[in-house]
């Protein structure tokens, strides 16, 4: 595999910085991957796992260091970091992120950045969290949004490009807006959803949970992912997951209706159209 950079820098060694990590030293994509977080535990066991070859709590210490630097920190703390780092990292590092919402990130990071930062997010993880769930292959076959501006330098762009690919995914391209309308619709709503399902059971009248299968287990996983995170990342995202949430609400009020009135072909029609639609999803 094409190496991309000499020096790669993630910023925050959890799930998804953690198998980024493991997938570029497998594919050998850098010389050396370093490691930024709060925690020497956090460090040792990146270090451990072989997501990071040195890291260090110290982010003055490393950015210096990188040429191509990922912010793989909770969504909350994206800002904050971008701006310390753009202060520290040499003129031509390239700076990236994997923030679950852009248009707040872009806006307040890209002024700092002189072209040299471009937003990302690998629509890939899990509803465990930290570098002991890291996977190498996590990002293989799945899409990695890039959302670079007209102020974008190519040069960082293709970097970036380069880097995603180089772990297996693949790459589409939209404004910041566009990403957080999608995501809102096929990421955060079904988080929503899959809370609401949980929510929805009447405990007090029964025990629903054992009984409960593979069906229910399926659709309610997410429900079990970070609450903070989730958090940050709704109220970031509020009025695009609002929109998503409105035409859901239609859509069961339709399966209400056609409900009541049984009209057995009109069912059996809407749920043949969401099997055909499933079954295009890879």
């Amino acid at each position: 595999m094409k190496q991309v950079a000499e020096t790669i820098l993630i910023v925050g060694v959890g799930l998804i910085g953690g198998s980024l990590g493991k997938a570029i030293k497998k594919r050998r994509l850098a010389k050396q991957v370093i490691g930024v977080s709060r925690k020497q535990a956090t460090l040792r066991a990146a270090k451990k796992a072989g997501a990071i070859d040195v890291g260090s709590t110290q982010l003055e210490k490393m950015v210096p260091k990188a040429d191509i630097i990922v912010i793989a920190a909770p969504l909350d703390k994206v800002i904050p970091l971008a701006k310390k780092i753009a202060k520290l990292k040499k003129p031509d590092a390239v700076v990236t992120d994997v923030g679950s919402v852009k248009g707040k990130i872009l806006t307040s990071c890209e002024p700092f950045f002189n072209g040299t930062f471009v937003g990302g997010h690998p629509m890939a993880g899990s509803e465990k969290t930290g570098v002991a769930f890291a996977k190498e292959k996590l990002f293989e076959d799945t899409v990695c949004i890039l959302t670079p501006t007209k102020k974008t330098q190519s040069s960082a762009k293709r970097k970036v490009e380069q880097l995603w690919k180089g772990v297996g995914a693949k790459v589409s391209l939209l404004s910041a807006k566009e990403h957080d309308n999608v995501t809102a619709y096929i990421s955060h709503l079904p988080h929503l959803l899959s809370v609401a399902l949980v929510q929805s059971l009447p405990l007090k009248q029964r025990n629903y949970l054992k009984f409960i299968g593979t069906g229910f287990k399926d659709m309610s996983r997410l429900a079990g992912g970070d609450s903070k995170l989730w958090l940050e990342i709704l109220l970031s995202n509020k009025s695009e997951v609002q929109k998503s949430l409105n035409q859901n609400i239609k859509e069961l009020q339709k399966w209400k209706r056609l409900l009541e009135t049984e009209n057995q072909q009109a069912v059996l029609s809407q749920l043949q159209q969401a099997r055909s639609t499933r079954r295009k999803i890879k």
